[in-house]
């Protein structure tokens, strides 16, 4: 049976290893396969906490062992499971007998629905919403900075990008190492206190601001043509998502729009 290091049980993770887990959760997906999805990359992630936690080679591998199981949630909320593992396992490891592996069960249990349940908002929000906001941000940043004639507009798109998707999404694997750890057990109940649905529609509600001051700037900026075409290609797909009863999806204005640049060059309208 694994034998847990004196004192370790009871402490709180340090920050050097807090680090070191936080850092190889980056690598979550690293080892991704088709049976298991991230399991590897969440026993690589945990390893320094079981290292720590239980002495001996031997010992490490049978906790490792029992992490090897499916695992798959979203990549920016696993941290919180992590956490919460890293604080059941301390508690598992203080304990003996059978109670200890009663908890190593529940440890399973907890970790596969809690890593359900986070990728559920973690989707809608990071890729459902953040995303497309950040890129509206971006294109919109890089038409502006065209418009007036800068050079490194290319550049300061892929850096407005970049900065706030990811401030967003460091922020959320810092902070969820640590409520993890907090929070342990009562990870589902403290998960649904917090606003999730409301942050994600604010989330989409600046992304929709930001498309439509997009789109009024490409409008106004536009050759007198390209603004007709981009008009009538509104309309167009409108009308048809209105006939067919289809969502609004920016993908298929997108698509309706080319199609209708496709036929007007077809038919020799921009020579």
């Amino acid at each position: 049976m694994p034998r847990a290091e004196a004192g370790v049980t009871r402490a709180a993770m340090s920050r050097s290893t807090e680090r070191s887990v936080l850092a190889r959760s980056l690598l979550l997906q690293s080892c991704w396969n088709q049976e298991r999805m991230q399991n590897l990359g969440f026993c690589l992630a945990i390893e320094p906490w079981l290292r720590r936690l239980y002495s001996g080679k031997r010992e490490r591998l049978e906790a490792l062992s029992r992490h090897q199981a499916y695992f798959n949630t979203n990549p920016y909320m696993a941290p919180l499971t992590l956490g919460m593992v890293c604080a059941l396992e301390r508690e598992a490891a203080g304990a003996a007998g059978e109670e200890r592996q009663a908890r190593f069960r529940r440890i399973a249990a907890l970790k596969v629905a809690a890593g359900g349940a986070l990728a559920g908002i973690g989707d809608a929000l990071f890729w459902g919403a953040l995303r497309p906001a950040c890129a509206a941000a971006a294109s919109l940043t890089g038409l502006v900075l065209w418009r007036f004639g800068a050079r490194a507009a290319p550049f300061a798109m892929a850096a407005v990008y970049l900065l706030f998707f990811n401030a967003a999404t460091a922020a959320t694997r810092c902070r969820g190492l640590r409520l993890g750890l907090e929070w342990g057990e009562d990870i589902a109940a403290r998960m649904k206190a917090l606003p999730w649905q409301g942050w994600i529609r604010k989330t989409r509600r600046a992304g929709g601001m930001l498309a439509g001051a997009l789109l009024a700037a490409a409008l106004l900026w536009a050759p007198a043509r390209l603004r007709l075409e981009g008009m009538a290609g509104f309309l167009a797909y409108t009308i048809a998502a209105r006939v067919t009863g289809a969502a609004a999806s920016p993908a298929r204005f997108y698509a309706a729009c080319c199609a209708l640049g496709g036929l007007a060059a077809l038919a020799g309208w921009w020579r």
